[in-house]
């Protein structure tokens, strides 16, 4: 097996983000109160009334434009990329620490994402194309420190090129078969 290299990703672990869905929900909250508790002056008033028709049309037009938009944006990076990991047969080097297979356990992958993977909900103004970054692999070292590292992949199958070192994972009882198979397919795994 080739060297294979990744590009780690450090999330930035903020809880809350301002996002395109959140600032429009809030502007379109704020003149519904507005209507609602000034529902008497509005209705005698025809420049309030003209201003909120105007601010709706105009709340409209941006709400369509930022669905538009959304579909060719990509979603925030929320951290930052920070060092490689690479992939031997049996071992594999995080930021030049190496960890060999036959040193680690409960070793586990998730490849869930990779770059320009397009999001599946219609209707949000949120960016709609992945970075790439939502995948892991997990292990515990010789002293029981477990780790998380998180990925980047650049396309849809490349988590497959990770294939003879799964194999190698299960063959050295690092990793059960069925998860091996569950993660790259039964016809990747050789055992």
């Amino acid at each position: 097996m080739d060297r294979l290299t990744f590009d780690i990703f450090e999330p930035d672990g903020k809880k809350f983000r301002w996002t395109p869905n959140t600032i429009v929900l809030i502007f379109g909250f704020i003149p519904m109160c507005l209507s609602v508790f000034f529902e008497k002056s509005i209705a005698k008033s025809e420049l309030l009334s003209n201003l909120i028709t105007l601010y709706a049309i105009i709340g409209g037009t941006v709400v369509i434009g930022c669905l538009i938009i959304s579909f060719f944006l990509r979603k925030p990076l929320n951290g930052v990329m920070n060092g490689k990991i690479e992939f031997g047969t049996n071992f594999f080097d995080i930021n030049n620490q190496k960890f060999m297979l036959n040193e680690i356990n409960n070793l586990d992958f998730s490849f869930t994402d990779y770059y320009e993977r397009r999001s599946t909900v219609r209707y949000d103004l949120n960016a709609k194309l992945s970075q790439g970054v939502n995948n892991y692999i997990t292990f515990d070292d010789k002293s029981d420190r477990t780790y998380l590292i998180y990925f980047r992949l650049m396309s849809e199958h490349s988590y497959l090129a990770l294939s003879p070192f799964i194999s190698q994972a299960v063959k050295t009882g690092k990793m059960y078969l069925c998860r091996a198979e569950d993660l790259v397919g039964r016809e990747n795994v050789v055992y």
